[in-house]
């Protein structure tokens, strides 16, 4: 038997890691900055996606009790792990010069944007926001921050808002991130309001914090074996697919192909195996499909193997092209190693970047929604990590990252 063409793809798939807490969305990031900058960032937790169109955001201005604007989420799926980003969208300046547009860059960064005044992304530091449900026909509260009814403006002078003891953590001219421990909403209003018992503060004007969400309510890697499959040659009327293990990793994997072979366990304690019987020359592809056996919400990844005939059929002749999802792009990821900024480039659209630890915990997720962007690893410890770079094709590839 010869060996006719050598095709490699590296698997990852992405399954979760729940707490009990878990369960629903949450706020994860309130923008506060000058002017109308002003956004808030919904986190999904869960392991399922879940359709916003039940979701809304509420504003309770000046101590109000009832809500002066809503912001109804649009029926999209947001997926296990994803944000939806909300900010303002007023592009020009209004009421005599008093209200100027927002920034054109944190505009970009929204999956919706408000209508106008008073909406929701013109709450300032003195107003609650609440993230709603409808239930039976009636909202409830599935996340508050600030407290609904109270003005903490009364009395202060200077007006930071709500803040903690020291006044170090505040609600105005701030960016409010939760912290990564908190893994659902407050459901109820509370009967005061410390920021820096749930959130990080970061200055007025910083927005590169928005677009993704890092929470112990995170994806884990669910690591699939990297597999060398390569098509031989049986005789001039068959071929077959032969697959090694190039690198060795626990669990069981089932691989199984379109064109009706019986699913077969995959060993990586065995050199090499063979796994199924094809005609020569009949236009069709195999698309093998490896699936984690001992994790049913782990995304099964595939590799489609396609056969053909170049000249006589003959088994000297056969000859296979090899159509992988992963690691072929021309995406340029630099400088590496790093030690704070890391850039990208390619010429393909980038939907969004995805930076995982040695161990497999996602650190860093980021949407980019254009053939160039950049991460901050400042943050990043010193080491070895995979950045995952997915594609608008879904296509997507993985780069060894070194941070000093």
């Amino acid at each position: 038997m010869k060996k006719v063409l050598l095709a490699f793809t590296l698997i990852i798939a992405i399954s979760f890691t729940m707490n009990a807490q878990c369960s629903d969305l949450f706020i994860s990031e309130v923008v506060e900055g000058y002017g109308n900058n002003k956004g808030v960032e919904v986190y999904n937790p869960t392991e399922s996606a879940i359709n916003l169109s039940q979701y809304k955001l509420k504003r309770y201005s000046n101590g109000s009790a009832t809500s002066v604007a809503t912001f109804d989420l649009p029926s999209v799926e947001l997926m296990p792990g994803d944000v939806f980003v909300f900010t303002n969208g007023q592009t020009t300046v209004e009421n005599n010069g008093t209200s100027p547009a927002s920034d054109p860059a944190l505009r970009a960064i929204a999956d919706g944007l408000d209508t106008g005044y008073p909406g929701v992304s013109y709450a300032n530091g003195n107003d609650a926001i609440t993230l709603e449900k409808t239930v039976n026909g009636s909202d409830e509260f599935v996340d508050i921050f600030g407290v609904i009814g109270e003005d903490p403006f009364e009395g202060q002078d200077p007006r930071i808002g709500w803040a903690n003891n020291d006044g170090s953590v505040t609600t105005v001219d701030a960016t409010l991130v939760r912290k990564p421990s908190v893994s659902a909403g407050v459901s109820s209003n509370p009967a005061s309001f410390d920021p820096s018992d749930e959130w990080i503060a970061y200055p007025a004007g910083v927005i590169s914090t928005m677009g993704s969400h890092i929470a112990d309510c995170q994806p884990a890697v669910c690591v699939m074996p990297v597999l060398d499959f390569s098509t031989w040659c049986e005789d001039s009327e068959s071929f077959s697919m032969r697959i090694f293990t190039l690198s060795s990793t626990t669990g069981t994997y089932t691989i199984s192909d379109n064109r009706g072979s019986a699913p077969a366990a995959f060993d990586n304690s065995v050199t090499d195996q063979y796994y199924g019987n094809y005609p020569d020359g009949d236009g069709e592809g195999v698309v093998l499909t490896i699936t984690n056996d001992e994790s049913g919400d782990c995304i099964s990844s595939s590799l489609t193997e396609t056969p053909y005939y170049r000249g006589s059929p003959n088994c000297d002749s056969l000859v296979t092209s090899g159509i992988q999802d992963l690691l072929l792009t021309n995406t340029n990821v630099f400088p590496n190693p790093t030690q704070d900024d890391l850039f990208f480039v390619s010429d393909e659209m980038i939907s969004n970047v995805s930076l995982f630890d040695a161990i497999g915990k996602l650190l860093i997720q980021a949407n980019i929604n254009s053939t160039n962007g950049q991460l901050d690893l400042s943050d990043i410890p010193a080491g070895i990590y995979l950045l995952k770079i997915d594609y608008d094709e879904n296509n997507s590839s993985i780069q060894k990252v070194i941070v000093e």
